[in-house]
């Protein structure tokens, strides 16, 4: 099966996105905007996801902790 890599906005002064593995389950419904709770650091962030992540990653990902919204 194939990952589910999205990519998350979070708060700070950064200007890139940060890219995370998902589970297929927090796949269903997702549209831009939905809140994710990730690890960032030794701390946990809320992220925003904007798009998934198309090309290939270099580095090893982490998986979101939780998904926060559910759209229906």
């Amino acid at each position: 099966m194939r990952e589910i890599i999205i990519n998350l906005a979070v708060a700070g002064p950064f200007q890139n996105l940060f890219s995370y593995k998902i589970k297929s389950s927090d796949n269903e419904n997702l549209k831009p905007g939905c809140r994710f709770l990730a690890p960032f650091g030794k701390s946990l962030v809320i992220g925003f996801f904007i798009e998934y992540q198309n090309g290939p990653v270099k580095h090893r990902l982490r998986f979101v902790k939780e998904r926060i919204d559910n759209f229906s």
